[in-house]
């Protein structure tokens, strides 16, 4: 699934087994708390710079093939990404092992909430955590819009979907949509041929 080829410029990705995929993504469901953003900065520090297994235009196409789909964008990206890596097995064993650390320390919180609320020390320490989460997630935005923002094209599609979102209130899921729709016109149709010229 939109693996590069052999004989491409990417260089040669590892191929990981069941085992280390299992690691690696519960790992990451330790400490991925914060959303999406977070848990990109993780993939790509873990799958693509500290282990060749993937490419970081592999991460990019994630997050947009998963966009279109209902429910939350972490799980959805890491299950296509272990499917990338080693077919439904590895999807299947990558988003058990990234949402098995949120559900039992949800399970422990549901459990023990009266008494966890009443500690003193909780409400400083979430607000300080949320400050560094919105920190690390403004980051990799702008690490993720240098890769896709390469042209004057893809800039206007960025603020046509900026103004689209934060002027209109259109969904997301309808942007992405749209979006697609015209890079398939602007980049492989007749208007593509026209921008090209």
């Amino acid at each position: 699934m939109n693996t590069p080829a052999r004989g491409s410029n990417e260089p040669q990705r590892a191929r990981m087994g069941i085992g280390a995929i299992a690691a690696v993504f519960l790992r990451m469901g330790v400490v991925a708390f914060g959303g999406l953003l977070l848990l990109l900065v993780l993939i790509e520090r873990e799958l693509v710079d500290k282990r060749p297994a993937l490419t970081k235009r592999q991460i990019t196409e994630a997050v947009t093939y998963t966009r279109l789909l209902p429910g939350s964008g972490g799980p959805l990206v890491v299950s296509y990404l272990g499917y990338v890596l080693r077919g439904v097995g590895g999807s299947g064993v990558a988003t058990l092992m990234y949402l098995l650390p949120g559900i039992l320390v949800m399970t422990g919180l549901a459990v023990g909430f009266v008494a966890i609320s009443t500690l003193p020390l909780l409400s400083p320490a979430i607000e300080g955590l949320l400050a560094a989460v919105v920190g690390i997630q403004t980051v990799y935005l702008y690490r993720f819009a240098r890769k896709a923002i390469i042209d004057a094209v893809t800039a206007t599609i960025l603020v046509a979907g900026l103004c689209a979102t934060l002027l209109l209130d259109v969904s997301a899921p309808l942007i992405v949509l749209l979006a697609g729709i015209v890079g398939i016109l602007l980049f492989t149709g007749s208007l593509g041929a026209e921008v090209a010229e």
